[in-house]
C-alpha cells in the first residue's frame, strides 16, 4: 500500500469517528430536550429525530456541508489540516460530553478547521465569508462553567 491510500483510509476512519461522536453528542441535545419537556415520549423521540434529520437533507439541502467545505481556502487545505480539524472536533465532542456541557458538533468541526487553517497558513487561511459570519465567543465555555458553580 502506498501512503496516499493509507492517508485516505485514515481520513475516512477519522471522519466516521467524528460522525459517530456527532451522532451521540447532538442526539442528546435534540432528543433530550423534547423528552425532558414531555413534548414526546422517550420511546418515540429517537425515531422522530432520525426521520426529520434524514428529511432535512431533502428539504434544506447541503448548505451546512457547503459552508464547512469552504471554511479553509483551497490553497491551505491539506490532509494534515483535515486530520487536525477532525481530531480537534472529536476531542471537543468527547470533552464536552464527559463534563455534560451542551455544545454543537457542527461548530466544533468549523472551529477545528479554522484553528488548523490558522496553524497551516496564518490569518489568510480561513475563509471569512464561510466561517466568520458571526463573531466567535471564546468565553462561552468559561461562562458555562461559571453558571454551574454554586451561588454564594
Amino acid at each position: 500500500m502506498d501512503w496516499t491510500l493509507i492517508t485516505i483510509i485514515l481520513l475516512v476512519a477519522a471522519a466516521l469517528l467524528f460522525d459517530f461522536t456527532n451522532g451521540f453528542h447532538d442526539a442528546a441535545n435534540s432528543v433530550g430536550t423534547v423528552v425532558a419537556t414531555r413534548a414526546l415520549p422517550a420511546c418515540y423521540a429517537p425515531a422522530f429525530s432520525a426521520f426529520f434529520n434524514f428529511l432535512a437533507l431533502f428539504v434544506v439541502g447541503t448548505a451546512v456541508a457547503s459552508t464547512v467545505g469552504k471554511t479553509v481556502k483551497p490553497e491551505f487545505a491539506s490532509e494534515a489540516v483535515i486530520f487536525a480539524a477532525l481530531f480537534a472536533a472529536i476531542a471537543w465532542n468527547y470533552i464536552t460530553w464527559y463534563i455534560g456541557m451542551p455544545s454543537s458538533s457542527s461548530h466544533a468541526i468549523i472551529g477545528g478547521l479554522v484553528g488548523a487553517g490558522l496553524a497551516a497558513g496564518g490569518f489568510s487561511a480561513p475563509s471569512r465569508g464561510a466561517a466568520c459570519r458571526r463573531p466567535p465567543s471564546a468565553s462561552s465555555p468559561a461562562r458555562w462553567w461559571r453558571s454551574r458553580s454554586p451561588s454564594s
